[in-house]
């Protein structure tokens, strides 16, 4: 995941710009107060179950009721799932409209890396990669049900009705992306390097291939940014209403249980109903952010995620209510997060996808490492859930994240490492370690109140002393005796996540002694979650079932607001948004398969769409008369200012610093990438998703930067006198936008 843009729009912010609106942007009209507080701009935060329930229409009361507007298909939330199954449903004839609770489209899509995991895809085989079907699927009911897995069982030992999910699965996905690209909805490539998170298991015979990324225009891989993009113009393309701020409440059945509609909140307290003759489709997200469903089913405490904030559970109070039995529910995308950032905000922008450094580790309150510190975000959180039945406590509730001077410079800015200039208060220092240990004691006594009053060990220092020089003994061998850091293929790649790592002379990349004297640094963290991945169970055409184990009739769903085909497992990067897209588009094709295609595709006379402010996204054509820019002449009685060259930095929070900039006709912008991830300085119509974000003067020239990776730089002189917004094209739908005033 991706900090957010400090953007929030504004009453005269145009409205497409507005749909635009960044994580920042939730996060402030959120409130920034304590997990658990009403949420004003998703009006009043988490559903109330009693809402919930559906209205149910009596045969005779049919035709009498009165719909706002009437669509085949509406499809419920705005990410990857969404967007899938409604350029699905589209394309098979249906009237679609979309449904989306927040002023932003995508979701926590739009947010995150926008990585999918599609197995035998057609980008693979085309490269001579085999990804057989029985291998495909033994790999993945191996990780998602290791409890009930057997290789010679049948079913391999799982349900039936959780076998049939993995091999549609395994089934659908390549068509998915394949169908996608045809459609002009999404253009795919993929990653050939990248190794599985389990590649090294016997089960898996296909470790790389498998991960897909969005393309860029440049012929890169894009984020799920890019992702959301791509989906979004699909959907504007084919005039697909999208309905912001509309939040679904609850279902409108008819007397035989079919889904016939919905009903609908709006800020202004409006109730309306919007029909949906073949049936409705949720892709709303987990339920990260509401407290009581986190705390009444997840297999162990977490304090939030990165999961955007309207990730509050929707799905699971509207679909119980109509039936619909529940699934997974202990189980989410799980990841470590920074203690203090969550305790401020359930939604943080970043997360641990990687413990950075070599010289680093992570101990318990009794000052004992507990696991590889570079196993992947999922499992490596799963530790935290340890349960002590002497002590009856959560040994790992916090974990301490301990590294010397050599990773806080060598790692600068590898979250949750500071930048060099950085002041980040959750970063505890000491100058020994006996320093740290009283720092860090004092620290969780300030936390005591929020932590179930977790606190060190009296054993801790002297058992840190030994956990360090145990560590320092593997690293000078480079074999880690205990948790066999450095030895599962993937490490090595997110051990680079953010660039090439720094390399040093001990035989395992991985690991590097600690120094023997100061400073050292702490970080407290804790478990979290991308999202969660339970809810109301589906079937192998994303049907929602009842707790018999048949289909609600008109009701669909896929994404993180169902119980999710994974199970437990998080079988490799996109592990979430690949199901996300192919449950999708199954789901598009189910709703769709007794609807005759049409020619008529246009919403009904109820729905009114917002007037674009055509005015506002045009760019006036060069005057052709304006006058050259002339340069100072030494001559002349008024000596104009020497050109001064000005800096913009591009930052992973999702950030032109600064935001605004004020300069001269003849000044030079140097945009500098002071982050680890790709970004861009763009101010060009055809490449921006909105033309609001690519304004510039008449007679001025678009312009952009390339994709500048971690530390380069970028310049560009500005000769026309004007105002000029731009944006970074990754991240533009995130927020990343600046503005520009040139002076004469």
């Amino acid at each position: 995941m991706m900090e957010w843009s400090q953007f929030v729009a504004q009453e005269d912010t145009p409205s497409r710009l507005r749909s635009m609106f960044s994580r920042r942007g939730l996060l402030k009209a959120a409130g920034a107060s304590a997990a658990g507080a009403a949420v004003a701009n998703f009006h009043g935060g988490a559903l109330n179950p009693k809402d919930t329930e559906p209205i149910v229409l009596a045969q005779e009361d049919e035709d009498e009721f009165e719909w706002d507007d009437e669509f085949d298909v509406v499809v419920v939330g705005s990410g990857a799932a969404a967007g899938s199954a409604a350029v699905t449903a589209h394309e098979s004839g249906a009237s679609v409209a979309i449904l989306e609770k927040t002023e932003s489209f995508g979701g926590t899509t739009a947010v995150s890396g926008g990585t999918y995991w599609i197995p035998n895809n057609s980008q693979m085989r085309a490269a001579g990669l085999d990804d057989p079907r029985e291998d495909a699927i033994r790999y993945m009911a191996r990780l998602s049900y290791p409890h009930m897995y057997h290789p010679e069982a049948e079913n391999l030992g799982l349900s039936e009705h959780n076998f049939r999910l993995i091999e549609a699965f395994y089934d659908k996905a390549s068509d998915a992306i394949d169908a996608l690209d045809e459609m002009g909805a999404v253009r795919s490539i993929v990653d050939l390097e990248s190794p599985d998170y389990h590649a090294h298991l016997p089960e898996n015979a296909a470790p790389f291939g498998r991960e897909m990324n969005p393309e860029t225009e440049e012929g890169g891989s894009g984020s799920g940014g890019e992702l959301i993009v791509q989906l979004r113009t699909a959907v504007e393309d084919r005039d697909i209403p999208i309905l912001l701020e509309h939040r679904v409440t609850r279902l409108v059945q008819d007397e035989d249980g079919a889904v016939v509609g919905v009903e609908v909140q709006t800020p202004d307290d409006e109730t309306l109903y919007f029909g949906a003759s073949a049936g409705v489709i949720f892709g709303t997200g987990g339920f990260t952010h509401n407290s009581t469903l986190r705390r009444e089913f997840l297999r162990g405490p977490i304090y939030g995620g990165c999961a955007v904030p309207s990730a509050e559970g929707d799905f699971v109070y509207i679909g119980a209510s109509a039936g619909a039995e529940l699934g997974n529910m202990q189980n989410a995308w799980w990841t470590q997060v920074v203690y203090e950032q969550v305790l401020d905000q359930s939604s943080v922008p970043q997360t641990l996808w990687q413990t950075p450094g070599d010289s680093v580790l992570q101990v318990n309150r009794f000052g004992h490492r507990v696991m590889n510190e570079k196993m992947q975000y999922n499992e490596r959180s799963q530790i935290h859930f340890n349960w002590d039945p002497v002590r009856a406590e959560y040994t790992n509730l916090l974990l301490f994240m301990v590294y010397d001077q050599r990773t806080a410079d060598e790692f600068a800015g590898w979250y949750p490492i500071s930048q060099p200039d950085a002041d980040d208060s959750y970063v505890i220092r000491g100058e020994t370690l006996e320093d740290l240990e009283a720092n860090l004691q004092s620290r969780l006594e300030e936390l005591e109140m929020s932590s179930g009053g977790v606190a060190l060990d009296e054993e801790f220092l002297s058992n840190l002393h030994g956990t360090l020089n145990q560590f320092n003994l593997f690293a000078e061998t480079g074999e880690d005796r205990q948790f066999h850091r450095g030895e599962v293929p993937f490490e090595e790649s997110f051990h680079n996540l953010y660039g090439p790592a720094p390399e040093h002379d001990y035989p395992n990349q991985m690991m590097h002694p600690l120094s023997e004297e100061g400073p050292y640094y702490c970080v407290i963290v804790c478990a979290g979650a991308l999202d969660t991945k339970g809810g109301p169970k589906i079937n192998e055409n994303a049907q929602v079932l009842d707790a018999a184990g048949n289909p609600i009739p008109g009701l669909y769903g896929a994404g993180n607001c169902v119980a999710s085909p994974a199970g437990q497992a998080y079988w490799a990067a996109g592990g979430t948004l690949g199901p996300a897209l192919t449950f999708g588009y199954i789901a598009g094709l189910s709703v769709t398969d007794d609807i005759e295609p049409s020619d008529d595709d246009e919403p009904d006379e109820g729905y009114e769409e917002e007037p674009e402010d055509d005015d506002a996204n045009d760019v006036d054509e060069p005057d052709e008369e304006e006058d050259e820019v002339e340069e100072d002449d030494d001559d002349d009685d008024d000596v104009a200012a020497e050109p001064q060259d000005h800096t913009v930095e591009i930052k992973d929070d999702l950030t032109f610093d600064p935001e605004h900039i004020d300069i001269r006709v003849g000044d030079s912008i140097t945009f500098v990438n002071v982050g680890q991830m790709m970004h861009t300085a763009t101010c060009d119509p055809d490449r921006a998703f909105d033309e609001v974000n690519a304004q510039m003067p008449d007679g001025a020239e678009a312009w952009h930067s390339g994709n500048l990776e971690a530390g380069e730089a970028w310049t560009y002189t500005f000769e026309v006198a004007g105002d000029y917004t731009y944006a970074c094209i990754p991240h533009e739908v995130a927020g990343q936008v600046g503005s520009i005033t040139v002076e004469e």
